[in-house]
């Protein structure tokens, strides 16, 4: 066994180890256990973040870029598949009903949970594409499950990338970006939509 001053924050016990509580002196500790799996790890992406979004239920959603981004999140030494975005419970567990599929083909630039509606979830980036079907640069999932939200269909949407997105308070969404046009009408780096 290690000794008693470890810093745990950046070690793991391994299996097979025994560790007792109560004394630094091991004859002066009657119950000793064994680590059958090594349970003490912290949880990580093995990519870069750069999106978050709390909801009213304290899920934490999580987005990435196209380079050096996450394709996996490891939850006590357990890998589970993300592509650039996944949901987390308020524990750090990955929220398994929120399927994002293939996940989203490139850059995720901002997450929005809806303030008006908290069963849909906005994320606007760089990417052409959510779970394999076009989205160009902005979809509307729904929290339920991960699904598209098929309701805002958007037309052709943007042509180019949008950076940021914020809602107000009758729902709807403030977008800013490279883009030039929404649905093919002029739209230059600023637009509102309709929910």
């Amino acid at each position: 066994f290690p000794s008693h001053d470890i810093n745990w924050g950046n070690n793991y016990i391994n299996s097979g180890c025994r560790i007792g509580f109560g004394s630094t002196d091991p004859n002066q500790i009657s119950t000793w256990y064994t680590i059958t799996n090594t349970p003490l790890e912290t949880n990580r992406f093995n990519g870069i973040t750069w999106a978050t979004e709390v909801d009213s239920l304290g899920r934490i959603y999580v987005g990435g870029p196209l380079t050096s981004t996450f394709t996996t999140y490891s939850y006590f030494r357990t890998s589970f598949t993300a592509t650039r975005l996944i949901r987390l419970n308020s524990d750090g567990s990955p929220d398994t009903t929120f399927n994002t599929g293939a996940g989203i083909s490139s850059n995720v630039r901002r997450i929005k949970v809806d303030p008006t509606n908290p069963s849909r979830v906005y994320v606007a980036g760089d990417f052409g594409a959510y779970n394999g079907v076009t989205v160009n640069y902005l979809v509307r999932i729904n929290t339920s499950d991960g699904s598209i939200d098929t309701s805002f269909s958007g037309g052709t949407r943007f042509n180019n990338l949008v950076y940021d997105i914020d809602i107000d308070s009758s729902g709807k969404i403030y977008a800013t970006g490279l883009f030039t046009t929404y649905n093919g009408v002029a739209a230059v780096r600023l637009c509102r939509l309709n929910t």
